[in-house]
C-alpha cells in the first residue's frame, strides 16, 4: 500500500487527475457531434473506446513517465525499495484514475433518465456496467503503453494506440476479432449494452453473451502477463 499512497501523491496539483474532468467533457461534446441528443448514450460509450479511453491511457502513462524523469529514477533506486511493486504501483494508480474517468464519463448519459427519458436508449445500470467494464477490460494497455514509453518515447506509442482501435474497427466482426486485443472491448458492448461494433444499436443474441465472457477472461489474461512480464524487465533495467 505504501507504493500505491506514494504513487499516487505524485498526481496531487498535477494535469492527472484534470483529466478526470476534461475527458468526461470532450466525449459529451463529441457524441453530441456524431449523434444528437437522441443517440447520445449510445455515442458516448462508442466513442469513449473507440479513441478516447485509447488516447486517454496514453496521456495518463506518458504523464506518469514525465513525472519519473521529473525527479529522477535513479535518486530513488538507491533507496531500499522494490522495484517491481513500484511499477505494479504505477499500473494501479493510473488503472484507478481510467476508473473514476470512466464513471463520471458516463454521469450525463446516466442523467438523461431525468432530462430526456423519452429517448433514453440504455438503462443506467448497463451504461455504468458498461464504462467499467471497457476500462477493466483496457487495463493490458497501461503497462505496455508504460514500458514502450521508457523505450521509444512518448509521441509514437500515443499515436499507435489512439489510431489503431479506430484502424481495425472492421475486424471487429470477423471470426478472428479474439485474436484482436482491442476488439475485445466492442465484442462486448454488444453484449451488454446492444451497441454493435459501428456504433449504432442492435439487438442482442446468446452468441454475444459468451464473445463478452471470452473477451474479458482474455483482456484480465492478457492484462496479468504483461504486467508481470513488464515489472520484471523494469527491474532488470533499472536494478
Amino acid at each position: 500500500m505504501r507504493y500505491i499512497r506514494s504513487e499516487n501523491l505524485k498526481y496531487k496539483r498535477s494535469f492527472s487527475r484534470k483529466l478526470i474532468f476534461v475527458v468526461p467533457i470532450i466525449t459529451a461534446f463529441v457524441a453530441v457531434i456524431f449523434g444528437g441528443i437522441r443517440n447520445f448514450q449510445a455515442q458516448t460509450i462508442y466513442w469513449w473506446y473507440t479513441f478516447l479511453l485509447p488516447g486517454t491511457v496514453a496521456i495518463y502513462c506518458s504523464l506518469s513517465e514525465k513525472k519519473e524523469k521529473s525527479v529522477r529514477y535513479h535518486t530513488f533506486y538507491t533507496l531500499s525499495i522494490d522495484l517491481e511493486n513500484a511499477w505494479y504501483a504505477r499500473v494501479l494508480v493510473i488503472a484507478w484514475y481510467m476508473l473514476l474517468t470512466g464513471i463520471i464519463l458516463v454521469l450525463p448519459a446516466v442523467s438523461m433518465k431525468i432530462w430526456a427519458p423519452a429517448i433514453c436508449q440504455i438503462s443506467n445500470g448497463k451504461l455504468l456496467l458498461g464504462s467499467i467494464c471497457i476500462v477493466v477490460m483496457s487495463l493490458w494497455q497501461i503497462p505496455i503503453l508504460l514500458f514502450f514509453n521508457k523505450r521509444i518515447g512518448i509521441l509514437l506509442p500515443l499515436i499507435i494506440n489512439c489510431m489503431l482501435p479506430l484502424a481495425i474497427s472492421p475486424l471487429s466482426n470477423t471470426d478472428l476479432w479474439f485474436l484482436i486485443p482491442y476488439s475485445w472491448v466492442s465484442k462486448s458492448m454488444k453484449s451488454i449494452i446492444g451497441l454493435d461494433v459501428n456504433g449504432t444499436m442492435t439487438t442482442v443474441s446468446s452468441k454475444d453473451s459468451l464473445d463478452f465472457t471470452i473477451g474479458l477472461l482474455l483482456s484480465v489474461l492478457l492484462f496479468i502477463i504483461t504486467v508481470i512480464i513488464t515489472a520484471k524487465k523494469f527491474r532488470e533495467v533499472e536494478g
